[in-house]
């Protein structure tokens, strides 16, 4: 087991879509996929960009956030580029019509709490 201390210099806020219907584990599967790929940084041609210490992004402070509404989650990610706040898009693609893209939910951070809640602040509690 391992004990990780937490790192309360940065934050990452996962903001889910309530209205996107999808069964509780598939949903915690997205919120995982984003808080990670956000905090390890972009994907590029060579792979991951990882942090200088891997460990430190372990200690991150995790918040999960809802909005109601894809309209929300995108008027956030607007918030985000305005503000510099750094962030993961999750996209499901509906298997049965793959023009139909619908983002379960965004990650945005890590950064210091203050940064990411110029785009988060006002929002609820998943």
């Amino acid at each position: 087991m391992s004990v990780i201390e937490a790192n309360t210099d940065k934050k990452i806020c996962v903001v889910v879509d309530r209205e996107v219907h999808v069964a509780k584990g598939k949903m915690a599967s997205y919120v995982a996929h984003a808080a990670l790929t956000v905090a390890i940084g972009p994907y590029t041609e060579t792979g991951p960009m990882y942090p200088d210490d891997i460990c430190e992004v372990l200690g991150y402070k995790i918040v999960v956030l809802e909005v109601y509404g894809q309209d929300e989650l995108r008027e956030l990610t607007e918030k985000a580029k305005k503000n510099t706040v750094n962030m993961a898009v999750m996209v499901r693609i509906d298997e049965e019509d793959s023009d139909d893209r619908v983002v379960p939910c965004v990650a945005f951070g890590p950064d210091v709490p203050e940064k990411v809640d110029l785009v988060t602040g006002n929002l609820k509690p998943f």
